[in-house]
């Protein structure tokens, strides 16, 4: 399912298609250049392909590439099943291989997640012991919103173009791309979700057209008709 579409400056040199395995490095590559603080992208090849082959080959997601003169810029996931993505998503873990290799390849970005997690986990614990807050509340708060997941409406998942391609409306025409493809399938509605601080996104989502629905602690949760 192909699609080409006017760039920029006018012309007709990108096209966005279904992402195929001959993409995985590519897409790597897009993720290490756009989220250069994540971990997930910095382990060995057969972890992050592992983790691409599985949403090229699911039925439960439909992962595009925005491709111009042959190289990959960009990619969006359309997610069919959001339940089923996220539970697929919480099993791809590093395990100690590919954490070894995270630690020996960038050191000090490791270390200092690490720092970070164990930071996030005391000021939890502190705040409990407080009484500010508990895990009921956390517990109610997330399965109300998780339970978004299980109603039958498609997503937008993970997008990404590479940094001396954004501001060109490539972002914009991949969303768009999904919006049509929502709409072929019969649905009426579309969903999305940002983390808190995503401001990039959070102002592309308002300016195609997306209202806030619910807002939780770390995500901000928005939907858009569509027609």
């Amino acid at each position: 399912m192909n699609r080409a579409y006017q760039d920029s400056g006018g012309e007709l040199g990108q096209v966005i298609r279904r992402a195929t395995f001959e993409d995985m490095d590519d897409l790597t590559m897009i993720c290490h250049l756009c989220y250069p603080d994540l971990l997930r992208w910095r382990g060995p090849k057969f972890h992050t392909r592992r983790w691409w082959r599985s949403l090229i080959e699911a039925d439960y997601c439909e992962l595009y590439v925005c491709q111009s003169n042959g190289q990959a810029i960009g990619f969006v996931a359309f997610v069919l099943d959001r339940a089923q993505y996220e539970e697929i998503l919480s099993r791809h873990r590093p395990g100690l291989l590919p954490a070894f290799y995270m630690f020996a390849t960038c050191p000090r970005l490791f270390v200092r997640k690490a720092l970070q997690k164990l930071k996030e986990s005391s000021t939890k614990n502190l705040l409990k012991l407080l009484r500010l807050s508990s895990d009921d509340d956390e517990t109610r708060e997330s399965e109300g919103l998780r339970s978004l997941f299980y109603e039958p409406i498609p997503w937008l998942g993970p997008a990404a173009v590479v940094p001396n391609m954004q501001g060109k409306g490539v972002g914009t025409e991949m969303l768009k791309f999904c919006f049509q493809r929502a709409i072929e399938l019969g649905y009426k509605e579309i969903r999305a979700f940002v983390v808190r601080g995503n401001g990039k996104s959070i102002k592309l989502l308002k300016k195609l057209g997306f209202v806030v629905t619910h807002e939780g602690q770390h995500n901000i949760f928005y939907k858009k008709a569509l027609t």
